[in-house]
């Protein structure tokens, strides 16, 4: 799944996305938490806006509710939130104080990422 993620084409990487939530729906394995959750994040912040919002909506709570089922609930506060939330602290970041100290405001791109990763904690 993860070489399908970065495929050109959308509806492949649309694929990913609900197999992902098939495969979470029926494998325990925790060990491949890591995976799952990288995958999470590339997902969500496709630049398809049928990826990113397949992503949060679907991916996200199968992916809570997997970790959650396998004991790994502790993941979700120790993994994949600060992973989310070092992401946004990235792009936010990017707005920070300029050289002389003036506010840069945010690229179009950054004020999308930052409202996906921000949905990805509120969840």
């Amino acid at each position: 799944l993860q070489q399908h993620a970065e495929d050109p084409a959308s509806a492949v990487r649309e694929g990913v996305v609900r197999n992902l939530v098939l495969l979470l729906e029926a494998d325990p394995d925790v060990t491949k938490a890591h995976t799952v959750e990288g995958l999470l994040l590339q997902l969500s912040l496709d630049p398809a806006d049928e990826v990113c919002e397949l992503a949060v909506s679907r991916l996200l709570p199968a992916a809570a509710a997997w970790l959650l089922r396998c004991g790994g609930g502790g993941r979700l506060h120790s993994s994949l939130l600060p992973a989310v939330h070092a992401r946004l602290a990235q792009v936010l970041g990017r707005a920070a104080l300029g050289s002389e100290g003036q506010f840069r405001p945010m690229a179009e791109d950054d004020r999308w990422r930052a409202g996906v990763l921000l949905r990805l904690l509120t969840g």
